[in-house]
């Protein structure tokens, strides 16, 4: 599998990588951040990429934890960097979506969207899809708007790619389906409340969780329901999918092991206690 530097590993959203792992894990380096941090990092370049709460992106050594370097942009990024070909695009809630160098972190261009910009960056065959307010936004890698699409709601959502087509959840309660090159919408399904979940693209379905409860597995091409699963709370998270297997947390405590094509509850094992 190829390795693609941004949020969920790769444009489907698989949240998957092969590379190996060792059993016993042990701690090599930390870097302090005085403020909080949403955004998930990114290693690509034999570096780590991430946003912070106080208005910087940073960039440290891989195997060491050293700043490289840190640019200010603005505002808090919660968004997650993608870093393809030497540039770094991330959103921040300065409402811009921004484009850095990879090896010195100066900026080189923004691109200015209506609100906050808290969804991750897909960069796909040097187009940019990322979500801003009610909008989904399609960029060139040179910060040129190629077209939008207004949803019914705020879309924290991160854009997924696949076949030719774009998926992204909406506060409107809907899953949309556009066409990469056009942003004309193909289908919609709507969900029972907001999705704040990103979806994940496997096996010709797309996943993804809603604030209602559910996980859905929706028909990639049609949009038609294969199957869902209500869990004890809202879905929150962002699916997971290999070997057939998909792993999603839910709020009421339990992260759930499922069956891809069939929706066959593997195992739910409990992570936290919610009073």
């Amino acid at each position: 599998m190829s390795d693609w530097p941004m949020f969920r590993h790769d444009p489907q959203h698989t949240g998957y990588s092969d590379c190996e792992m060792s059993n016993e894990l042990e701690l090599l380096w930390k870097f302090k951040i005085k403020e909080g941090m949403f955004s998930s990092p990114v290693v690509a370049e034999e570096k780590v990429f991430l946003g912070s709460e106080n208005e910087y992106i940073y960039c440290l050594r891989a195997n060491s934890g050293k700043l490289i370097w840190k640019e200010q942009i603005g505002e808090c990024a919660d968004s997650s960097p993608a870093v393809i070909n030497g540039k770094v695009y991330v959103g921040s809630h300065d409402h811009y979506v921004n484009c850095l160098d990879s090896n010195k972190g100066d900026l080189l261009w923004e691109y200015k969207t209506g609100k906050t910009v808290p969804s991750c960056p897909v960069v796909v065959n040097d187009r940019v899809y990322i979500g801003s307010d009610r909008y989904l936004y399609c960029l060139d890698t040179y910060g040129n708007l190629l077209w939008r699409y207004k949803t019914g709601d705020y879309v924290w959502s991160s854009p997924a790619v696949a076949n030719n087509k774009v998926y992204v959840g909406s506060d409107d309660h809907y899953v949309h389906c556009l066409n990469v090159e056009t942003g004309i919408l193909i289908w919609k399904y709507k969900t029972e409340s907001d999705i704040f979940s990103s979806p994940a693209i496997a096996y010709g379905k797309v996943y993804v969780g809603s604030d209602d409860n559910n996980l859905y597995c929706l028909n990639a091409d049609t949009g038609d329901l294969i199957w869902k699963f209500r869990t004890g709370k809202e879905v929150y998270s962002s699916p997971a999918i290999a070997n057939n297997r998909l792993y999603i947390g839910s709020d009421d405590g339990y992260l759930y092991c499922f069956n891809a094509n069939t929706g066959e509850t593997l195992y739910g094992h409990i992570t936290l206690v919610i009073l």
